[in-house]
């Protein structure tokens, strides 16, 4: 019944025929509901209480109790139902933010990689405030042979199977001719679940059994620098951006040029924008256009220490989301016109360490603060990257402020 109906209260017995309490809690623990629980017992042993505290119980009631003992309990349990409910959206706001400001960043290098001749080594590190390439290793996934038309029903498979197997796991993908290459940070055996999911997995419409090979990676420089020099060969590579699928094309001119033009903005030179207006009228592909946005405010934003990569994250997701080419161009042309007028307040801090200030000042009674939660859920950086630039601007360590 629990498991048809869903409730967010349960009240419950220790001592019951064919289940006692505790176990039903620990069975209901494995599963993705969000239930919480009231132990109603006559037994005050406090072993029963310590065993329930272990699933996150915090109610236990004694019998005999009245009715108001009950009603309050429920009540109790209704705030912390709340709470934590506003704590997990919060969460997935970040995580979703986090998400798509990474993703942005991986289409960015392919994208630079395959449609600019610039070293690959330069490349990355206009991204490394973004994302550890050094330190962090990953495992990469092969699926071979899987048919572009059936690329949607896996991709629809892979995302049930996360959501339920890997929640706040960022799966990575590349896919060109009948070749899907998968990638994931290497740590909570996230990549040996994934494995599993891959060797079972039966698309209907498939002529070719897929197969599947896995390799280790000690940092992500090293995979990136293995497979994009393989995929830059094809004409077409699709990017899968949080299970969706996106295109790249070989569109050089535009890219150059824009390049050029970003320069000059971030050089302060006028009448840019309306350049950059004639060179966006030329583009028809929309997946382009978002590859090429992304990319473009990236770096500019990385070059500009005194903008938010918080705001940033927010327009890349609202970027992600517009599918109409005519908004699409005025997005981006509005985003070019803030750059151009933008005026620092405050050269002499950047604003990486304003809004660190910012930050602490505002969570100060917070227990749990530290610069990684300040650097992955705030700024959306790299925390190593984060704590070097502090100290570099400060000439003190993030502990001391």
């Amino acid at each position: 019944m629990i498991l048809d109906e869903s409730p967010d209260i349960v009240l419950t017995d220790i001592r019951m025929p064919g289940m006692g309490g505790l176990e039903l809690i620990k069975k209901l623990s494995h599963t993705d509901l969000f239930i919480q629980f009231i132990i109603l017992s006559g037994y005050g042993e406090f072993e029963y209480a310590k065993e329930a505290m272990k699933y996150g119980v915090k109610h236990y009631l004694l019998k005999p109790c009245n009715e108001l003992q009950i009603l309050e309990c429920i009540k109790q349990c209704k705030l912390d139902y709340s709470q934590m409910i506003m704590e997990r959206q919060i969460f997935r706001q970040q995580f979703y933010l986090q998400s798509g400001m990474l993703h942005n960043v991986i289409s960015s290098i392919i994208n630079d990689r395959i449609c600019q001749n610039e070293p690959f080594d330069n490349i990355i590190s206009q991204y490394e405030q973004y994302l550890d390439f050094h330190f962090t290793s990953y495992r990469l996934f092969y699926i071979y042979f899987l048919e572009y038309e059936n690329l949607p029903d896996f991709l629809e498979m892979l995302k049930s199977f996360a959501e339920q197997h890997l929640p706040q796991v960022i799966l990575y993908g590349v896919y060109v001719k009948n070749t899907l290459l998968l990638f994931v940070q290497d740590i909570g055996g996230h990549p040996d679940k994934l494995k599993q999911f891959l060797k079972q997995i039966q698309l209907k419409n498939q002529k070719v059994s897929l197969e599947a090979e896995d390799i280790f990676y000690s940092c992500l420089e090293d995979l990136l620098r293995e497979i994009l020099e393989k995929i830059k060969r094809f004409s077409m590579i699709y990017y899968i951006n949080n299970f969706h699928i996106t295109s790249t094309c070989n569109y050089n001119v535009f890219i150059s040029r824009i390049q050029q033009l970003c320069g000059e903005i971030m050089q302060g030179k006028q009448g840019m924008v309306d350049q950059v207006a004639e060179l966006l009228d030329g583009i028809e592909n929309t997946d382009f256009l978002k590859q090429l946005a992304s990319s473009i405010f990236l770096k500019l934003t990385s070059y500009q220490p005194a903008l938010s990569t918080f705001e940033l994250a927010e327009w890349l997701v609202k970027l992600d989301k517009e599918n109409n080419l005519i908004n699409l161009k005025d997005m981006i042309l509005q985003k070019f016109l803030d750059f151009s007028t933008y005026q620092s307040a405050d050269a002499s801090l950047s604003s990486m360490t304003q809004q660190i200030y910012a930050y602490v000042t505002e969570h100060l009674q917070d227990p749990n603060l530290t610069l990684k939660q300040i650097a992955e859920n705030h700024l959306f950086m790299n925390v190593d990257y984060v704590s070097k630039k502090f100290y570099k601007k400060q000439d003190k360590s993030f502990r001391n402020i």
